[in-house]
């Protein structure tokens, strides 16, 4: 029987792993070819089919030699050992069209149905545990929006089609959840769920059911007002069948609306280890529901004592620890060990989070061995959670056994959770990442808020919807969640919001001040990160402006462009800087505000005049060497500097007036009376006294 190690995901961007490797897809046109195949996978497309589903009604004169040409690259890539005269084995030739041939499980797509029909059938049966199992395991295969980023009018279809299917599958997930008595947990998740989807009356009904069984019988109430609101708004109606019997019975006080009897399968485990961190809560989350979901697909997997590795990586204050918080608070204590611990830099005890973790007693002759046989001895009795919060911390001894149980997670029942930061410059972590990856255990960057997500957690925080103001700040906030908190926490302690008609917004003139002067205090919390060399280095790029090359930055400081990576990529990866085309560019322009300004003053003069050479030697426009001739605050310019106005002199009258007048009157004050090219200043100055009466 035909068999391959091939994979091609459907279910965001498209992705094609060969043993286990992903691979170079080719230009869009060709992927949108592949996925019309993927999803009529063992199905001949016709050619005209495949012409239409990508090129719509009006397809180019060329567009069978382009279909040639992509079938052909697409050959390339599925079977890149294939002679390039035969007919290969998985895209095949047959009339009138095309046929991909793989097993169906090669998909994630056909699993993701397959799993949905099995937890139907559980449904059926009515084992609410095996269907929400099934469908979390179906969820976690979800990164992203569906045929993510393909065009044509097939892929545009099947986003919409496939975004609803996913949400009737959340909504099942969600409603055996509720039969098994875990209606407390599901409140937060149905409240972001019903903001996303207003108009959805299942989802109200099932929230409003779990705030009923969770004793918030005067809330339940109110969304249902709430929701007869938003219909009438939005739609002219009244609400259907389902919540006006779910109405009565509230109203009633209907025993059916009583909470299920508990799940009678969950045993409670002798013996179990639970070791928590002080402090830790269950956060509310905005967004991170695909995260949330794939998450808990993996806790589930233990019930069948399937291990695995996770790391969750992102930016400082991007939300890592509040992920695992908020997954980890669902976790049934009465059938997992949970060890859990933060890994802090400065614990001088070798493998210190790991034995803290593991309740083992804090000793300097702890082995590496002895952590291997502690979580065997654990693992016999139960599966175990074990989580390290910060794991880029940790000291290399940690990161070699952290590597190893990642490895004994095949024959183990461990799930190994662990937090860190995206810009970590160690090569021990680097090599734990990689090894991470090359298994195929789960790797989860954490990518910033969406703009409505912010907005929910603004909501979340103050209670109420965000103004236009308070919208727009979501923006400035780079889409990160600590940012956002701390800069709504300085506008609430500064009375700089108010409440007004259903929102809450910024107040006046002064609410937009206190909110610029929150964020930029946040921002620039990230300039504490950097190293002393890197924050000189950027003091100069302040100097630049807002924006600038490498050349400009090493002409400035002295040094080859080769010389400036390190520091370039530390501040890249602090999200300080960020790349604009051949450019950089300050996150944030209160990032670079605030390094000009801690600039000793007695440097800005020199750094200044460096700075206008190197725009002058390179072509820059003259604007930007006339603002950075103007900033000299010494008066001292350099000799060079006559000889380029005099070559500018057509351009200078284009500019800004008051920094080439400035820099004009500095030079004549500089130039010898004698200058052969005083004449021509003289003559510039007062055609510019003319033109702006300056």
């Amino acid at each position: 029987m035909f068999e391959t190690t091939l994979r091609i995901d459907l279910l965001g961007h498209l992705r094609i792993r060969l043993e286990q490797q992903e691979i170079k897809l080719g230009p869009a046109r060709q992927q949108a070819i592949l996925a019309v195949l993927a999803d009529h996978l063992g199905r001949v497309v016709p050619r005209d089919e495949l012409i239409h589903s990508v090129w719509g009604a009006s397809p180019p004169a060329s567009v069978d030699g382009n279909v040639h040409t992509y079938i052909s690259g697409l050959r390339r890539v599925l079977e890149p050992e294939r002679a390039r005269w035969s007919g290969g084995e998985v895209l095949l030739s047959e009339p009138p069209g095309y046929r991909l041939r793989l097993p169906p499980h090669s998909i994630d797509l056909a699993t993701f149905h397959d799993l949905r029909d099995r937890a139907s059938e559980r449904r059926t049966a009515g084992d609410h545990e095996g269907v929400v199992q099934r469908l979390d395991s179906a969820l976690a295969l979800w990164r992203g929006e569906a045929f993510g980023g393909l065009p044509g009018p097939f892929a545009e279809r099947r986003r919409a089609e496939l975004s609803e299917e996913r949400l009737a599958v959340v909504e099942q997930r969600l409603e055996s959840l509720l039969a098994l008595g875990e209606h407390s947990d599901l409140v937060p998740e149905l409240e972001a769920l019903v903001q996303e989807h207003p108009l959805r009356e299942s989802l109200w009904e099932t929230l409003i059911t779990a705030l009923h069984r969770a004793g918030r019988r005067m809330e339940a109430l109110e969304r249902i007002a709430h929701l007869r609101g938003v219909l009438r708004e939005h739609l002219g109606v009244e609400p259907g069948t389902a919540i006006r019997l779910l109405h009565h019975q509230l109203l009633a006080g209907d025993p059916a609306l009583a909470t299920p009897e508990p799940n009678v399968r969950r045993r409670s485990k002798p013996g179990l280890l639970s070791v928590i961190p002080e402090g830790v809560t269950r956060p509310q989350l905005a967004g991170r529901e695909l995260e949330t979901a794939r998450l808990r697909s993996c806790i589930r997997d233990l019930e069948t004592r399937r291990g695995r590795s996770v790391l969750v990586e992102g930016d400082a204050g991007i939300g890592k620890s509040a992920l695992l918080s908020a997954v980890l608070a669902s976790i049934e204590p009465r059938c997992h060990h949970l060890a859990w611990a933060v890994a802090e830099k400065s614990c001088l005890e070798p493998l210190g989070a790991l034995s803290r973790a593991l309740g083992m007693e804090s000793d300097v002759s702890i082995t590496m061995n002895d952590v291997l046989k502690r979580v065997e001895q654990l693992c016999a009795n139960a599966s175990l959670v074990l989580v390290i919060d910060d794991l880029h911390l940790a000291d290399d001894a940690s990161l070699l056994v952290w590597d190893q149980l990642c490895l004994a997670t095949r024959s183990l029942p461990v799930l190994m959770m662990a937090t860190a930061r995206s810009d970590v410059d160690s090569s021990a972590f680097a090599r734990l990442r990689r090894g991470i990856a090359t298994r195929d255990d789960v790797i989860m960057p954490l990518r910033p808020l969406s703009r409505a997500a912010s907005c929910q957690l603004i909501h979340q925080v103050v209670g109420m919807p965000p103004g236009p103001a308070l919208h727009a700040l979501t923006t400035n906030a780079l889409g990160n969640p600590l940012v956002l908190r701390q800069t709504i926490a300085m506008l609430l302690r500064d009375n700089a919001i108010r409440a007004e008609g259903g929102a809450v917004d910024l107040h006046g003139d002064g609410g937009v001040g206190s909110a610029e002067r929150a964020l930029a205090a946040s921002m620039t919390a990230r300039l504490d990160r950097l190293s002393h060399d890197a924050l000189e280095t950027l003091r100069a790029a302040a100097v630049l402006g807002q924006r600038f090359t490498t050349s400009e930055l090493a002409a400035v400081v002295g040094r080859w462009p080769s010389q400036l990576l390190d520091v370039l990529d530390e501040a890249l990866r602090a999200k300080v800087l960020a790349h604009v085309g051949q450019s950089l560019t300050f996150a944030h322009p209160a990032q670079r505000r605030a390094l000009y300004d801690g600039t000793p003053l007695d440097m800005l003069p020199p750094l200044h005049r460096r700075a206008a050479r190197s725009l002058a030697d390179s072509g820059a426009p003259v604007e930007r060497v006339c603002d950075q001739l103007a900033a000299v605050s010494d008066g001292q310019l350099d000799s060079w500097v006559v000889e380029w106005l005099v070559s500018h002199d057509d351009e200078l009258t284009a500019c800004a007036p008051l920094p080439v007048f400035w820099v004009l009157n500095q030079a004549l004050d500089t130039c010898p009376a004698d200058h052969p090219h005083r004449g021509v200043l003289v003559a510039t100055r007062a055609r510019f006294l003319c033109q702006f009466g300056t």
